[in-house]
Order: C-alpha cells, then sequence, then structure tokens
C-alpha cells in the first residue's frame, strides 16, 4: 500500500538513529576509559555484569517491548 510506505520510510530512520547511537555507547566509554576520563569495561565485556535480572528474562522482555513498538 503506498500509504505504508511513509511510515517504512520514518521507522528504518528511527532504526538507524538507534544503531548510531548504539555505536557511539560502544566506541565513546572505550576512547574515554583510554584518555583516563572514565573508567569503563570494554563493550564486549558487558555481559559479565550482574545484572537485576537472568539474561533471559532481560531477553524476553526486550523482545516483547521492540516487537510492539515495530508492530505500533
Amino acid at each position: 500500500r503506498p500509504g505504508n510506505l511513509n511510515w517504512y520510510v520514518q521507522a528504518e530512520l528511527v532504526n538507524s538513529r538507534w544503531a548510531m547511537l548504539g555505536v557511539a555507547g560502544m566506541l565513546l566509554p572505550e576512547v574515554f576509559t583510554k584518555i583516563g576520563i572514565i573508567n569503563a569495561p570494554q563493550w564486549y565485556d558487558a555481559g559479565k555484569a550482574e545484572y537485576f535480572a537472568s539474561s533471559s528474562t532481560l531477553f524476553v522482555i526486550e523482545f516483547i517491548l521492540f516487537h510492539y513498538v515495530e508492530i505500533r
């Protein structure tokens, strides 16, 4: 449907902005740690930290929330 095209364009713009924010969230702490401003772990070691819930629970919650956002 032609009316959906505008929705798809906007959805892809939002997705690309989240992706750019994710890359910045990986790179900036690493750069700041090397400079000596902060002391953050490497981005690939983030899974070793203890969270308030199990990783399976967080995955399911994230899946449900992203599904809701994508379906609208």
